[in-house]
């Protein structure tokens, strides 16, 4: 009974069934521009007159890929081969993981999974410490996940140090070299590799691998920056020690300081913290002349010279038996007149005393008690009340003596001081000066008054820098187009910066010195929008085109002043990332992150590269400055007026 009723079944299903359908399977793994092909075979059960298709079907999204009527007598076959290219065309942005669906009047038969992809693997070697300067190797290999070799290029691209490259993949293999700048900071950095594999323009398959790398920090200078070039003995030298590295960095570090004096003899050796500000005390007795103070660290030494000036001193006491009593404590013989008073009676004396010397001097008057008091170049002292005798008003010297042998140590260091003029001679000659890393000399402007502006020596002070970068600098100076570069950084000047650099790079400094402004940053920007201006007004003009490149930022700097000319010492990277700006600016103005910063809502600006592009000054801060130089540059057709 049971295989009657199972006979019945299958008669009852076998009418239902028109065809037999089969597809072959397809590989495991395709990338997007890879061909794909199956064959579909068909047998028809009955007289079938019906469409035979074929979908690509990935993660419930599908694509047609074959339809065709087909009419087929019953127990007739045919072979169908399917074959395509994964175009992103077709694909329509189909990935994942896929299979091939085929359907012939009710029949329906799939492959087995399978996946396509845009994906490349990149790997690559990389030398993880280097040193700034150097040139670094990098090779590797780029391979689609179908496993075959890519045929592109590789983009190779460090963000931080404004370094990007485009190479060639061949063979799946590729090779390229980048130089570490000299001045790159000290730090850790990312290489981002990108294998590319196109159809045409459009990027078909890729893939990105990145790797850090170190990069070394090296000592590079060492300097010394005093607040004053000259001190009055009596008072202190304030002096701070600054060890660098290649990118204008502090280091911090315990150096050896040798106090030298005028004669060449070695008074102190003190151990200091660089990057931290020292007080030297200077007695009223040391030597006049032309100090250094010195410090290595190993194979670098920085020196600097400052000026301990004469000072006539004496000292005038009373002792216990009221004899007067008058010392030179100063670092020159004293020569000078002086003024007894006794009470409102004055005696004149005119005082000799040679370095270190002592002389006293016996008090009479009738008798009675004195108020005495010495008086100098409008300078009382009031000695106190003394008890005196005798038959009139005198002042008589009673006996010179010398503190020690001072006198003697003062004319044989006048006598050594002859045998070392050599040896400080070659101090000044062997001095070195430092851009960037040690004080520049920058010649003072004066103010509309006519009169220098003052300010402290050695300054730590908040600094906004303007670096203008002229590419084909020799070019536009053949060519004599470098009038409307003189007067766009002539209208910077007149807004209070001062001016320095020559050739391709054209520094603007702005510091509270010179504006009496704490914050400097926004006249800055102010500044490079009016240079900026110039130079775009020049380039419409149809003369000779400038590349250019501007770029700001704002950060300290140790300002020293001295007869009337200004030195710059950058601490940190002030001027190392504003120069890196102009470099990377293309004919516009690039801010840092600092000077963005403090600009915030006053000024338009866009992210770009390294820096903030400045795209736009509202009115009321692209004031009379920025106007003015554009308008005078066309008043004057593009020359200096």
């Amino acid at each position: 009974m049971k295989k009657i009723v199972a006979l019945l079944a299958v008669l009852m299903i076998l009418p239902m069934v028109s065809a037999a359908l089969t597809v072959t399977e397809p590989a495991p793994v395709y990338n997007v521009g890879d061909t794909l092909s199956v064959a579909v075979h068909v047998e028809a059960a009955e007289d079938t007159n019906a469409f035979l298709e074929a979908r690509l079907v990935c993660d419930g999204s599908d694509e047609v890929l074959y339809r065709s009527p087909e009419q087929l007598d019953a127990g007739e076959a045919k072979d169908v081969s399917i074959s395509f290219v994964l175009d992103p065309l077709l694909l329509g942005g189909l990935q994942g993981a896929c299979q091939i669906q085929a359907g012939y009047g009710t029949e329906i038969a799939s492959t087995g999974s399978f996946s396509i992809s845009d994906t490349v693997d990149v790997t690559f070697d990389l030398e993880r410490n280097v040193a700034p300067g150097s040139t670094v190797a990098v090779s590797g290999t780029a391979v689609k996940q179908n496993g075959q070799a890519v045929t592109g290029t590789a983009e190779l691209t460090i963000e931080d140090l404004g370094i990007s490259q485009e190479v060639e993949v061949v063979g799946g293999t590729f090779s390229a070299s980048f130089t570490v700048p000299v001045d790159a900071r000290g730090q850790n950095y990312n290489l981002e590799v990108r294998a590319v594999e196109r159809q045409g323009d459009v990027v078909i398959n890729s893939g990105t691998q990145g790797k850090l790398f170190a990069v070394l920090q090296v000592v590079s200078s060492l300097d010394i920056a005093l607040q004053e070039l000259s001190v009055v003995p009596g008072n202190p030298i304030k002096y701070t020690v600054l060890l660098s590295d290649q990118a204008g960095e502090g280091i911090a570090a315990e150096v050896g300081v040798d106090v030298v004096d005028s004669s060449g003899e070695i008074l102190l050796t003190e151990r200091v913290q660089t990057g931290e500000g020292q007080t030297l005390d200077i007695d009223t007795t040391q030597l006049p002349g032309e100090w250094f103070l010195e410090t290595t660290y190993e194979d670098l030494s920085g020196s600097k010279g400052f000026l301990v000036e004469e000072l006539a001193k004496v000292n005038a006491v009373l002792d216990e038996n009221g004899t007067l009593v008058m010392t030179n404590v100063g670092n020159v013989p004293y020569l000078k007149p002086l003024t007894i008073s006794l009470s409102g009676i004055e005696r004149d004396l005119d005082v000799d005393l040679d370095y270190g010397e002592e002389v006293q001097y016996a008090l009479e008057a009738p008798d009675g008690s004195y108020d005495i008091l010495v008086i100098s170049g409008g300078e009382t002292r009031e000695l106190g009340n003394v008890a005196l005798t005798g038959s009139a008003i005198s002042v008589e010297e009673l006996k010179r003596s010398f503190s020690g042998n001072l006198m003697m140590v003062f004319w044989l260091v006048l006598l050594l001081g002859l045998g070392v003029v050599a040896v400080i001679v070659y101090r000044k000659v062997r001095k070195k000066i430092f851009f960037g890393k040690t004080p520049v000399d920058v010649s003072m402007r004066k103010d509309s008054a006519g009169e220098e502006r003052n300010g402290e020596f050695g300054d730590r002070q908040e600094v906004a820098a303007v670096v203008l970068h002229l590419r084909r600098y020799e070019e536009l100076k053949r060519k004599k187009a470098l009038a409307s570069v003189e007067q766009a950084l002539d209208e910077a000047v007149s807004m209070g910066g001062k001016l320095h650099g020559v050739g391709d790079e054209r520094v603007v400094l702005f510091a509270p010195l010179f504006t009496h402004e704490e914050d400097n940053s926004l006249k800055a920007v102010k500044a490079a929008r009016a240079v900026e201006k110039v130079l775009v007004v020049h380039n419409s003009s149809g003369k000779e085109k400038i590349d250019f490149g501007i770029g700001v930022n704002v950060g300290e700097m140790v300002v020293e002043r001295h007869d009337g000319k200004t030195k710059f010492t950058s601490v940190g990277t002030t001027m190392v990332d504003a120069k890196r700006l102009s470099k990377s600016a293309k004919k516009q103005v690039l801010l840092s992150q600092d000077a963005h910063g403090k600009t915030t809502g006053k000024v338009k600006v866009s992210r770009e590269g390294l820096g903030w592009r400045l795209s736009g000054v509202p009115e009321r801060v692209d004031d009379v400055h920025v106007r003015r130089a554009v308008e005078g540059h066309k008043a004057a057709g593009g020359k200096k007026k």
